[in-house]
């Protein structure tokens, strides 16, 4: 968007992204299994491939950073639904 002239809009709130989450207390040397067969997955040559054929681009993460971008997007896009008045009837 920035090469189009919109400037501003990643800091918006734009990106999309996609994670793979579980239900509360998993131990955590099975959340770091899993977070390495994952990446060992995504990075197989056959799924770069479906990837890029999709225009995504592939970002990989520790567990801690994705729960980092987890509780930034919940704080952002809270706010930003709380100014707007948003809410689920």
């Amino acid at each position: 968007m920035d090469e189009a002239g919109v400037t501003g809009y990643n800091e918006a709130g734009s990106d999309l992204w996609f994670g793979v989450v579980g239900p509360a207390g998993i131990p955590k040397p099975i959340v770091r299994k899993l977070n390495e067969k994952l990446i060992e997955a995504l990075r197989a040559p056959d799924m770069r491939q479906r990837i890029r054929v999709q225009a995504f681009d592939l970002w990989t993460s520790t567990p801690e950073e994705f729960t980092g971008v987890l509780k930034s997007d919940h704080a952002k896009w809270g706010k930003i639904v709380r100014a707007a008045g948003a809410r689920i009837d």
